[in-house]
């Protein structure tokens, strides 16, 4: 077929014109070589044009030269609608002349182009090198034409090449590239090998933007979802800990479906509720809820965290945090933003951080495909308490039963400094009764050594996922459903759970697309356990004044009547003396459900006006519903008259947003990328809920069957915040960015004056090795990082104006009273202004890697509640006071030891290390500490110049007395200071961590991974009870073989200063010498082999004659060993929801967890 070949003369004028563009002569001329013409950039525009035209105007434009055959036929194909802006010329042709199956290639300065001829038909398939498994979705193209085909689900290709010396080029996202001549052959089958390269790595930032990582001036981490999924946790926060540095995960009890709470580089603020200090979650470019709403026996709608009385109503029951119940399985990754500088874009709930969460979807599936993923684990406690079991109920070795209130001797107390336990006859609670005399007959006084672990039951939790995924060019979907079914550890506690997702897009016109994600939950518990300090259905309370003569066994026919069902049976119980709860009764009968259904999601329109012109459209929706009951059967400990509440919970958010991004090329060194839009958000919540504390039929649980007035309380509370936005990122060489960022809010929350606040960031982002050529055989990569940023944070609503609350009074009466916070009209948003820089290194072909940070933040005008005098008639008033920073420094390390063609090791560690200052308050207006929370020992914050560390999360409570190193005492007994109270330590560790080992062997996985702390206290109200009541180890000291004994302890005299020789019986002693917060607050130090997991995947020679694509079976191991120096409990625990670090109150045992899973992809 014969070539023609011509060139577009220029006129005179064109090339004068083109002489007069030095710049961009200049910058031609200063390449290392030419550029090729399929690189060059033009730009295009037409209506209606004929391809020999169109290759006319792109010869003047690239100054190219064409070739084509006979059978092109140029003035025949006409093209409507065409508009590149800075576009290459190879994407521009391939553009144009694909439906036309004509084919172009470059050589010697010449485009050629001719129709694609019957050649040579090659097929095969591609496969992940290190897996095995097949590649979904590669390219395969012969090299210098536009000739390509794609992989489908089992990794097969099928294309025409136009001569047996052809070169394929095979590609996919996160692979190495590579090139194969045919030689003729009619299959080829590759393996690809995955690519390290942090030049190619792509990370999704503000706004749901894709950047590359390279670009990226502030610090976040990446967890990929396949690390997620496998974690077998039902929490999704639980599977971060110990993966990402500074960040600090902590869990308020071992209970089903218990909160977790996560910090990002400590606490920036101090007001506020529902994790206040919390980051900001969101999933797919919209933010959703990770409240945490409590329920209370004093109805109090949302808690007030920030007051020290929030407690009075005692929190009882855990209904976890609202981000926990995202499934895991669903998941495609999760990257933490961290601090301010990365999330100024995203607005002042973002202050403390973003945890980003990316979905999977079916892009990149060929056909259909089907995947199954069932796990199955089995939950035990990891840590219990070191309780005794010589001695028995009593006290100073006295007990005799009679009745359990007090009729036989010591029978009503609730200790465990009764008599040793060595067989000897004595009546007891379950010794039978002589039915002649009605009197009990005595039996063996002998220990049940296992109470709490016979009570307990193995926790059990199955998951079930199924997902149907597909794509080709116009559609892509992805619906999942999840089941998740668990028993707790403590009888009769469950928790079910179904989730749906649909992940959709759909490309309407070439560019309008659509892109739709929706998800449905539905989570119900029947009951969950209790707990509290002050709570008497707490478990962990319950066994450790439980006497340790009783057994168990004897309890489990809980109620004493019978039929009757008006008084439970318990060895401890009378109308006025002390109530001990059997533990099954309040199993079985004190039950606290609920039913909570939730839809979040989004729609999203993108608009293409320009392959680089964009404009997205976007809403977004939270929402959530949840009915809870709590109920009290009659002669429970707290409410003999039974009890019932109901709650019904409310929230709504939506998002509605809307941007325009541009991005260009200007020459061969600068690019541009810029974005601008506006966010408007309403968040609403409503709580209704109602307390009948007296039933008038007992065990009939309605609100209607009330024997006093119902208590009621309805809240609602609203909030809009309106926000405009801009980024731009200016690169220069792909090796230089910098990014600035901007946004105003207008929130209805503050005052007018106020209202409106702006925040602005900056990074710059430096790749030393593109830029400088400091590439050598030891430096693979080299990234340094800067950046800056103000960012601003409202408050709740409704505290800057005078209301009322409307309540119920004495007697059921309704009255309005004030707000107990006078209305500051002059309050300021919160604001945190923050530096940080690092570097992300990688050496030796990127075995080794390092990543460091350090960072700095500064908050100003904290908003605090300052006390007023009682003669204002209100009690706190919401100020701007104080000044606090946190510093500190992040370092991660990735090395690989070993990497074979079989065989590979990974270790990876994290390290965080924050330090907290608060630098003034208001000493001027007599504020010199904030307290946080009192239970016992009191959570506060103090400046540096009062008594303590003058950091947020101070513990301060009362002491032993010691005068010259030595114990005071006063009537024999040792004395403690609760006046003055004295430091104990900071909650808060020195520096966490984790360590993660991976290797890889053919077809084995094997990881673990460690998690550490150093340093941070804890303190526990189950060693200062456990000792008070004598049912710890600790107790054990000086008493006598009948369990009583005297004793005089060392020291002095607090009055004459003489030695002590006061005697004193040994259980006052040491109730005296042990009930102080001092001696009960612990380093909390700790390592931890938080994982453990061996993954097998199935040969695909196994595989193929069948419709399975991949396999595999995992068995994984959670919270396996605890190595620490706290007694009876694991130092991870938090009170009150996970928010308290550092304070345990009764709470549930972590768990310790071994299972099993099966992935089955179709």
């Amino acid at each position: 077929m014969k070539l023609i070949r011509w060139r577009f003369k220029l006129p005179i004028l064109q090339s004068l014109a083109l002489l007069v563009n030095m710049c961009a002569v200049i910058t031609m001329a200063s390449a290392n070589k030419p550029e090729q013409g399929l690189e060059k950039r033009i730009h295009l525009s037409f209506n209606k044009v004929n391809a020999y035209t169109l290759l006319k105007e792109i010869e003047r434009k690239a100054s190219v030269d064409f070739a084509f055959t006979e059978d092109v036929q140029l003035e025949k194909l006409v093209f409507s609608h065409i508009h590149y802006q800075n576009s290459k010329l190879s994407e521009i042709l391939s553009d144009l002349f694909k439906a036309e199956k004509i084919v172009f290639e470059e050589q010697a300065g010449t485009i050629s182009l001719r129709r694609v001829q019957q050649g040579l038909a090659v097929n095969g398939q591609v496969r992940d090198a290190t897996s095995g498994s097949p590649v979904i979705g590669a390219n395969i193209q012969v090299k210098g034409t536009s000739q390509r085909a794609t992989t489908d689900h089992n990794g097969h290709y099928q294309l025409q090449v136009p001569t047996s010396q052809s070169v394929l080029v095979f590609s996919y996202i996160g692979y190495r590239s590579h090139e194969v001549t045919v030689n003729g052959q009619a299959r080829i089958d590759v393996t690809l090998q995955e690519d390290n390269n942090p030049l190619n790595e792509v990370v999704v930032t503000a706004l749901g933007i894709s950047r590359e990582a390279k670009s990226i001036g502030f610090s976040q981490q990446k967890v990929e979802g396949q690390t997620i999924q496998e974690s077998h946790e039902t929490n999704l926060l639980n599977t971060l800990n110990g993966r990402v540095a500074g960040v600090r995960i902590t869990n308020s009890s071992g209970g089903i479906g218990s909160s977790a709470n996560i910090q990002i580089r400590g606490q920036n603020f101090v007001s506020g509720y529902n994790y206040n200090n919390s980051p900001l979650f969101v999933v797919d470019g919209v933010p959703i809820s990770n409240n945490n709403e409590q329920s209370t026996r004093a109805y109090t709608g949302r808690q007030d965290f920030n007051n020290p009385n929030f407690t009075a109503g005692e929190g009882e029951v855990d209904y976890g945090n609202a981000a926990g119940e995202l499934d895991p399985n669903d998941i495609e990754s999760i990257t933490v933003l961290k601090g301010p500088n990365a999330a100024a874009l995203y607005g002042s709930r973002a202050a403390n951080g973003v945890v980003l969460i990316t979905t999977k979807s079916g892009k990149g599936t060929k056909g259909v495909g089907v995947s199954f993923n069932s796990q199955a684990s089995a939950e035990t406690p990891l840590k219990l308490p070191d309780y005794q079991y010589e001695y028995g109920q009593g006290r100073d070795g006295e007990y005799s039963y009679v009745d359990g209130m007090g009729g036989g001797l010591n029978d009503n107390v609730m200790e465990n400094w009764g008599p040793r336990l060595n067989g000897q006859l004595i009546p007891q609670f379950d010794s039978p009764i002589d039915p002649a005399t009605g009197q009990r007959i005595p039996t063996p006084f002998i220990a049940y050594p296992n109470q709490l672990k016979d009570f307990f039951q193995t926790g059990q939790t199955f998951t079930n996922n199924l997902a149907i995924a597909g794509s080709n060019e116009k559609l892509n979907f992805r619906f999942s459903y999840t089941n998740t079914s668990q028993r707790g550890i403590v009888p009769n506690t469950d928790l079910s759970r179904n989730a749906v997702g649909l992940n959709a897009g759909y490309a309407i016109t070439p560019k309008l697309k659509i892109d739709v994600n929706m998800n449905y939950v539905n989570s119900g518990s029947d009951n969950r356990a209790s707990y509290g300090a002050k709570n008497e259905d707490a478990i962990m309370k319950i066994f450790l004044y439980m006497p340790r003569n009783v057994n168990i066994n004897s309890l489990r026919n809980y109620w004493a009547d019978g039929s009757l069902r008006t008084r439970q049976l318990s060895p401890i119980w009378g109308l006025n003396s002390s109530r001990l709860n059997n533990p099954y009764f309040v199993a079985y009968e004190n039950l606290n459900g609920n039913n909570r259904d939730r839809v979040y999601g989004n729609v999203k329109f993108t608009y293409n006006f320009l392959p680089n012109l964009s404009l997205m459209l976007r809403t977004g929706r939270d929402f959530y519903n949840d009915k809870r009951t709590m109920r009290h059967a009659v002669s429970s400990a707290q409410y003999v008259n039974g009890y019932y509440q109901e709650d019904d919970v409310y929230f709504l958010e939506t998002n509605h947003d809307a941007l325009l991004s541009y991005h260009t090329k200007i020459n061969d060194d600068f690019s541009v990328n810029a974005s601008l839009g506006g966010n408007l958000m309403n968040q609403e919540s409503k709580r209704l809920g109602a307390i009948v504390d007296r039933l008038s039929i007992p065990n009939v649980y309605n609100l209607t069957n009330n024997a006093s007035p119902i208590v009621a309380g309805n809240i609602r509370q609203q909030k809009k915040i309106n926000s405009v936005y801009g980024t731009a990122q200016v690169g220069y060489k792909d090796a230089l960015f910098l990014d600035l960022t901007g946004r105003n809010d207008w929130s209805s929350a503050l005052p007018k004056q106020n209202r409106s606040y702006f925040y602005p960031s900056a990074s710059l982002s430096l790749v030393a090795t593109e830029l400088f050529g400091w590439r050598s055989d030891a430096l693979s990569y080299l990234k340094l990082r800067s950046s800056l940023s103000s960012v601003r944070r409202d408050l709740e609503p409704y505290q800057t104006m005078p209301n009322f609350q409307v309540t119920q009074g004495w007697n059921g009466e309704t009255v309005a009273v004030h707000n107990n916070n006078y209305p500051n009209p002059d309050i300021r948003p919160e604001k945190v202004s923050s530096y940080e820089f690092g570097f992300d290194s990688r050496f030796f072909n990127n075995r080794l890697g390092i990543d460091f940070t350090y960072y700095r933040s500064t908050t100003t005008d904290l908003i605090i509640p300052v006390t007023l005098n009682p003669s204002a008639g209100y009690d706190t008033k919401l100020m701007n006071v104080g000044k606090m920073k946190n510093n500190g420094v992040e370092l991660m390390i990735d090395v690989t030891p070993i990497r074979t063609n079989q065989f590979s090791w990974n270790v990876n560690v994290n390290f965080g290390l924050n330090r907290n200052r608060v630098l003034y308050l208001a000493e001027d207006l007599g504020i010199s500490r904030i307290r946080q929370l009192e239970r016992w020992a009191s959570l506060e914050m103090r400046t540096e110049n009062t008594k303590g560390d003058g950091s947020f999360g101070s513990l301060y409570g009362d002491y032993l007395i010691y005068q010259n190193g030595t114990l005071t005492h006063r009537n024999g007994l040792p004395q403690e200071e609760n006046g003055d109270w004295g430091y104990l330590g900071n909650v808060n560790p020195d520096y966490t961590g984790g360590i993660t080992n991976q290797f890889s062997y053919r077809n084995f996985d094997l990881s673990f991974l460690f998690g550490f702390q150093k340093g941070g206290v804890v303190h526990s109200r189950t060693y200062i009870e456990g000792i008070n009541s004598g049912s710890l180890k600790e107790s054990l000291v000086n008493r006598d073989a009948n369990g009583g004994g005297t004793m005089i302890g060392e020291g002095v005299d607090i009055d004459t200063g003489e030695p002590n020789d006061t005697e004193v019986t040994v259980r006052n002693y040491w109730r005296a010498y042990y009930n102080n917060d001092r001696i009960a607050t612990f380093d909390a130090s700790y390592i931890k082999l938080r994982e453990v997991k061996i993954t097998y995947r199935l040969p695909e020679k196994l595989l193929k004659r069948t419709p399975i694509r991949q396999a595999s079976f995992s068995l994984v191991g959670r919270n396996l060993v605890l190595w620490s120096d706290v007694p009876n409990i694991d130092p991870e625990v938090s009170g009150y929801d996970g928010q308290f670090q550092g304070l345990e109150a009764f709470s549930l045992p972590s768990l310790r967890s071994f299972g099993a899973a099966l992935n089955i992809n179709f």
